[in-house]
């Protein structure tokens, strides 16, 4: 049978479809729990695996429904790319579902669209389209920033220096004063683009390490589960916040004890900027941990020189180290994502928003277990031995998210674009205008 006349018979019977479908037969799993885009973006595709949870019946696939608020364009490839049926207890992985397009003017803001399938359970209901699964999506749509804006704020402030007379020494000072007051803010608009575009993508923690005084490493993602600085130095100049935490072996290390959302099982992604000042810096440096002054258990992702290493223990050690290389004296966006069902249960390593390999080929596809409200630790593996057995880091950190699932591709992609946004054209003109202005009123 063939896709136009299926499409057409599904037409026709669909009036006389009378034996109704169990709810949510079909299981559908986006690829992306959240597609994060911009003004003007195409071809944005969206991939599902559909898995058929009558573990009796075949579930027949006759259609489907779609609703993207604030698309346009989109092209629904169901008839196209989805399975005739599923044969109880199967799936079809990552097929794609549909393709939209966003709107240049589209408002910025986090939007939830559905996703409904059609069909029928048994053959008795083949040619039924019952709703037999359904599932909602979200589209984080960002904010573009309007190049016309500080230039015609610029020209103002010039304009009314003029009408009011002022001197050119006098007019000098103040321009240069407003110009590094757009530097503050264009510096603040981008660590509030980046900690945007994380916490829509639902971290279970995410401290960015930002502060500049004080004891308190707030978590952005649950206030109430704040971290604890311990002689860490705060105030690391770049990065996504323009300021992080520096780390140094033995007494560094920020602590949250009994945190129940961190309490993953199959499958999770950590995310951290981190500044080293050349690869001898660290050898099994711990970026990030949990449970790990337990031993039967835990989690630690490690600098081990310039390559990021994953270590899961689950009453056996696990080990995959990366064949990606961080750049000495820079901030680098280091991700890792794990999840048993995917991958073969291998991880995946990103270093500034780009995949990269895997040196060891090692696989874990076990089910973790962290206890009920297990601890992680940020600079340290094991905190309490204040020794090199601690597996100290030792440079600087800023920016932790921890996910409790698997980031996609794109996802990352869109958290090291948010981290690494520069100040629009205009800013950056009147920033050489004002260092201009500087030179000429300091040799007055």
């Amino acid at each position: 049978m063939n896709h136009l006349f299926r499409t057409v018979l599904l037409t026709c019977l669909a009036a006389a479809a009378i034996v109704p479908a169990q709810a949510d037969s079909i299981k559908i799993l986006f690829n992306e729990p959240l597609f994060s885009v911009t003004p003007g973006q195409t071809d944005v595709t969206v991939l599902a695996t559909l898995s058929n949870l009558d573990l009796v019946d075949t579930v027949y696939l006759n259609g489907d429904n779609l609703d993207i608020p604030g698309a346009v364009n989109v092209n629904d490839e169901f008839f196209t790319n989805a399975p005739f049926s599923l044969a109880p207890g199967a799936s079809a992985l990552l097929i794609e579902l549909f393709r939209f397009d966003v709107p240049a003017n589209a408002v910025a803001g986090i939007f939830t669209g559905s996703y409904e399938l059609l069909g029928g359970v048994g053959t008795a209901a083949q040619f039924n389209v019952d709703p037999i699964g359904q599932q909602t999506f979200q589209v984080h749509i960002q904010a573009a920033p309007e190049p016309s804006s500080l230039p015609l704020l610029a020209a103002a402030v010039f304009a009314f220096l003029v009408s009011r007379r002022v001197s050119a020494r006098r007019m000098i000072r103040t321009i240069s004063t407003f110009a590094f007051v757009l530097v503050a803010v264009a510096i603040g608009q981008a660590a509030t683009i980046y900690d945007t575009t994380v916490l829509a993508q639902n971290p279970v923690a995410f401290l960015p390490l930002s502060e500049t005084s004080g004891t308190t490493a707030n978590n952005l993602a649950n206030s109430n589960e704040n971290g604890t600085y311990h002689s860490v130095a705060l105030g690391d100049p770049g990065g996504p916040d323009q300021k992080g935490g520096l780390f140094t072996p033995f007494p560094s290390y920020v602590g949250a004890q009994d945190y129940p959302a961190i309490n993953v099982t199959t499958a999770f992604s950590i995310e951290a900027w981190v500044n080293v000042a050349s690869a001898g810096s660290n050898a099994l440096g711990s970026i990030f941990a949990i449970n790990r002054a337990v031993n039967s258990t835990g989690i630690a992702l490690w600098l081990n020189g310039n390559h990021p290493e994953l270590g899961l223990n689950n009453g056996v050690n696990f080990a995959e180290l990366s064949s990606g290389a961080v750049t000495d004296g820079a901030w680098n966006q280091i991700v890792v994502t794990w999840d048993q069902a995917v991958n073969g249960g291998a991880p995946l390593f990103y270093i500034n928003g780009l995949q990269v390999g895997n040196t060891d080929a090692n696989t874990f596809t076990g089910t973790l277990n962290l206890a009920g409200a297990p601890s992680f630790n940020i600079g340290a593996e094991f905190p309490d031995q204040n020794s090199a057995a601690g597996r100290w880091f030792n440079g600087g950190i800023e920016d932790v998210p921890f996910y409790n699932y698997r980031l996609s591709a794109n996802q990352v992609a869109a958290d090291f674009g948010a981290g690494t946004a520069a100040p629009e054209p205009s800013t950056l003109l009147l920033i050489g205008g004002s260092l201009v202005c500087v030179a000429a009123w300091r040799r007055k």
